[in-house]
């Protein structure tokens, strides 16, 4: 059953995206601002999706890992996934990811999202100028 916020905030984004112009210029952008503080402000799609605390993934605590800082002794029990490369950190982000795309799947607003954000980011990009052989380049 969706809520009445749930409704409120899916009318909202289909009204912001459907506003977006498909080649924003400078005032698009300044357009295209304006409508994202308004979409935010509405608040997120509220779909009601739940994720037990049993599925999450177990998380090792390394308890041995205590630093003084200052004189301050710090516990870091989860140091360990500071090192990207690591088989245990890979496993875990592999987990986690996993666990996140089964929740995306049931989730009905991810296409309007997708669609608003598309939108709002399609706009020419360009670089930094630098200066090569006397003239500036982009």
């Amino acid at each position: 059953m969706l809520t009445r916020h749930f409704a409120r905030s899916c009318q909202s984004l289909l009204r912001v995206s459907q506003t977006v112009p498909s080649g924003l210029g400078r005032s698009g952008s300044l357009r295209a601002a304006v409508m994202t503080r308004k979409a935010a402000a509405a608040g997120a799609p509220q779909s009601g999706l739940t994720v037990q605390p049993s599925e999450y993934p177990q998380v090792y605590r390394d308890e041995a890992v205590i630093e003084d800082l200052h004189g301050v002794k710090v516990a870091d029990p989860y140091r360990w996934l500071e090192d990207p490369d690591s088989p245990e950190t890979q496993a875990f982000v592999e987990a986690q990811n996993k666990l996140t795309q089964q929740v995306l799947e049931q989730c009905e607003t991810r296409g309007q999202f997708k669609e608003l954000f598309t939108a709002l980011y399609d706009y020419p990009k360009y670089g930094t100028p630098f200066k090569r052989g006397g003239k500036w380049l982009v």
